[in-house]
């Protein structure tokens, strides 16, 4: 795999990662986190799966939908990054 299908694989399947992460944390199904977002479960477990990585707009309503603020949750991630290399 090249570096750039190798980037794009690795972004999709830590953005799946913390889809389910988040939607586990506030404790729904994917049914009820698709009924909230106005989708099939399908595409919540296709999102979960890495088989489709959601666009911007699709995460600023799963954010809301988990009463979550997407710039918060990357940056603090930085963050905690950032503290544990210094």
């Amino acid at each position: 795999m090249n570096h750039a299908r190798q980037f794009v694989y690795n972004a999709t399947m830590n953005i799946a990662e913390e889809i389910k992460s988040a939607r586990e944390a506030a404790g729904l199904t994917q049914l009820q986190l698709a009924e909230r977002l106005g989708m099939s479960r399908d595409g919540v477990a296709r999102w979960e799966a890495g088989q489709r990585a959601p666009v911007l707009g699709d995460l600023e309503r799963i954010a809301e939908a988990l009463g979550l603020q997407v710039v918060e949750k990357i940056f603090r991630k930085k963050r905690k990054s950032i503290q544990n290399n210094a």
